[in-house]
């Protein structure tokens, strides 16, 4: 394979990109192509960086990401690269997602409203030239707030010098507002950020009101991990939604609970010490709906609808509408159909 891949890197660097990355695979390293050799195609204008990422030996997903990053950080930053106002960085976006184009493009119109514009996207659909002028942006914003982005941010501020934001890209009514108000007084821009937040309130009214006649008084469950679920919460009891219980599986074992910031919610919320405490509180509450991260260890519960938690929510003033949305279309459904009773002669003839 060592030949076509050199023919292949060839050609790429014919054509005068930014750079060509070469990363190896699995398949590439049991073999043992020479995929380090490529480096040697490079020239003055097109660098060839070559990434070891197979693991065959040793490593594992998230550490071939962190190489990944490491490696093109090192070889492409320009550390002289002269600075853009009102210009940020969005690092770390979740690279398997359903929302993350969509976030993305949110926060880009959010952003340049105030005038401010993203330089690079690290590491998502970035270009070489906007990796080497990362330091020239002011400002950097965590897409997500967790452990993996915590350590890429806390390598990149030692490395390189860069300036974090405090806030993460925020979620729901309240947190878009107050970090459009942060970001505004970093960069003097906060004149047009109350006519943003009324255009966007009024929207998020408008595409909630259909919703209140399926959704308005339906007992809602929720369990999660311990992250923030205030914008759902909101967005639940904007709609009229009665929020029985929310259970929290703290994994981590963090020292506080983060489902909430608001201290009048803190009685919603119980930390998951024991399975049986979900099946207990479902039970006790009886709930229309059940929205939970581990919708999979659950039993059966007939005539309630369980929802997963997506794998990355929706950012911006918007965020938990498609959630309802969701809701109200699946509760409209008759979610017996006739292709449930096969159940039944499964269970007659093979169980």
């Amino acid at each position: 394979g060592t030949d076509k891949l050199r023919e292949h890197v060839m050609r790429a660097v014919e054509r005068k990109p930014g750079a060509v990355i070469v990363i190896s695979s699995c398949v590439s390293g049991i073999i043992g192509d020479d995929v380090k050799s490529m480096e040697e195609l490079s020239t003055d204008e097109v660098p060839v960086i070559v990434i070891p990422a197979d693991g065959d030996i040793n490593g594992d997903y998230m550490q071939g990401i962190e190489m990944c990053l490491h490696t093109l950080a090192d070889r492409l930053i320009d550390m002289n690269a002269p600075v853009r106002e009102k210009t940020v960085n969005l690092i770390g976006e979740i690279v398997v997602g359903n929302n993350t184009s969509l976030n993305y493009e949110s926060i880009r119109k959010l952003l340049g409203s105030m005038g401010i514009t993203i330089g690079c996207r690290f590491l998502g659909d970035a270009t070489a030239d906007e990796v080497r002028n990362l330091k020239s942006a002011p400002l950097n914003i965590l897409a997500v707030d967790n452990a993996d982005n915590r350590r890429l941010k806390a390598w990149l501020a030692d490395e390189y010098g860069l300036e974090f934001f405090d806030r993460p890209l925020p979620v729901g009514m309240k947190e878009t507002k107050e970090f459009l108000e942060d970001i505004g007084r970093y960069f003097g821009c906060e004149e047009a950020i109350e006519d943003i937040a009324a255009e966007e309130e009024r929207a998020f009214a408008k595409r909630i009101e259909p919703l209140k006649a399926t959704l308005k008084g339906k007992k809602l469950l929720m369990t999660t991990i311990n992250t923030n679920t205030d914008w759902l919460i909101d967005a639940a009891e904007a709609c009229g939604m009665d929020i029985r219980w929310i259970g929290c599986l703290n994994y981590l074992h963090q020292e506080d609970m983060k489902v909430t910031s608001r201290p009048e919610r803190a009685s919603m919320v119980e930390e998951i010490t024991d399975w049986s405490i979900i099946d207990q509180r479902i039970r006790e509450t009886s709930p229309d709906i059940i929205y939970s991260s581990f919708s999979s260890m659950l039993p059966e519960y007939p005539g309630i609808l369980v929802d997963d938690t997506p794998l990355d929510t929706v950012v911006g003033f918007q965020s938990g509408i498609e959630i309802l949305q969701r809701w109200a279309l699946l509760s409209e459904k008759n979610m017996k159909g006739e292709w449930m009773d096969d159940r039944i002669l499964f269970e007659k003839y093979f169980a």
